[in-house]
């Protein structure tokens, strides 16, 4: 079962930060900023920004293409993700900035 997400009720965006493998359709389409040196699996991810952040999330901590955005993200759901629980119990929600 798929449960649609509504990123709409988030406060902190924690799965923004998350690697964005695009099916190779989306890829095709070329409607999507992609780094191609970024694969995951044989996949082309989304695009960061410098902090980590999707490309896509704006200064209000909001995706700038929400109606179009991948089928990943539609899919996506938080409510069992580990990653998202740890940032929540023991980060306070928010996101460690890495200097690698």
């Amino acid at each position: 079962m798929i449960h649609i997400a509504n990123c709409k009720e988030c406060s902190h965006s924690t799965c923004c930060y998350f690697n964005v493998p695009l099916t190779p359709e989306e890829h095709f389409w070329g409607y999507y900023m992609v780094d191609e040196e970024l694969e995951e699996g044989g996949k082309i991810q989304l695009r960061k920004k410098d902090d980590g952040s999707c490309i896509y999330l704006n200064q209000h901590r909001l995706c700038s293409i929400y109606a179009h955005r991948p089928s990943i993200c539609r899919e996506y759901t938080c409510d069992d993700d580990e990653r998202i629980k740890y940032m929540e119990q023991y980060l306070d929600g928010e996101i460690p900035i890495l200097y690698i």
